[in-house]
């Protein structure tokens, strides 16, 4: 008998390593297709002004994007269907009247059509570890530090653990009542599409 594919509904860019290792951690506890993007694995950052290029570039419609994800997003009249591309961004020193304009969404929606409307731009004020910190999550204070801290923190285990699903559900709920980031919306997305 033949299984019935699963076609990704996810899909997520990551700035650098620790967003990449988050992503990660959120694939393989919750075994879902979720499609993630990143530069040289995280070791070389994705900046807030880099996404109008990285989009235009490897998303077109007409092009690349539909060539590269045929097989693991369902299209319908050449547009992908329950699509959501989520974008996740520290601030880093982007210029406050950009970092607006992404936090708000009208940066990737006006630049990039129909591809636009499936972006949802998540943002970290500062970084991803100044978030964690402000919600009393484990996070690596140096550089350095971050190869190992985000190992510990965001195993990516192959077995199934229902722990690990609390863990993302508790940061879930952190995340919500925490005014640096909107990161709630991307791990409830996920949780959602376990249930999908």
């Amino acid at each position: 008998m033949l299984r019935k594919k699963h076609y990704t509904h996810i899909m997520v860019v990551v700035h650098g390593y620790s967003e990449l290792r988050l992503a990660e951690f959120v694939k393989s506890t919750l075994r879902i297709p979720l499609e993630i993007v990143s530069n040289r694995n995280g070791s070389l950052p994705y900046q807030i002004t880099d996404l109008g290029k990285l989009f235009g570039k490897s998303c077109d419609f007409n092009s690349g994007f539909k060539t590269k994800y045929k097989e693991k997003i369902k299209f319908k009249n050449r547009k992908p269907l329950n699509l959501k591309i989520f974008t996740i961004m520290d601030q880093d020193d982007t210029p406050n009247d950009i970092y607006q304009m992404y936090k708000s969404g009208r940066l990737l929606k006006k630049s990039n059509g129909l591809l636009g409307s499936l972006i949802i731009p998540i943002f970290n004020e500062e970084n991803l570890e100044e978030v964690l910190k402000d919600v009393g999550w484990d996070y690596a204070k140096t550089n350095m530090d971050k190869g190992k801290i985000y190992l510990e923190t965001f195993p990516t285990i192959i077995n199934y653990d229902q722990t690990r699903k609390n863990r993302i559900e508790q940061l879930e709920i952190k995340l919500e009542n925490c005014p640096k980031t909107n990161m709630e919306k991307f791990l409830k997305a996920c949780l959602e599409e376990q249930n999908y």
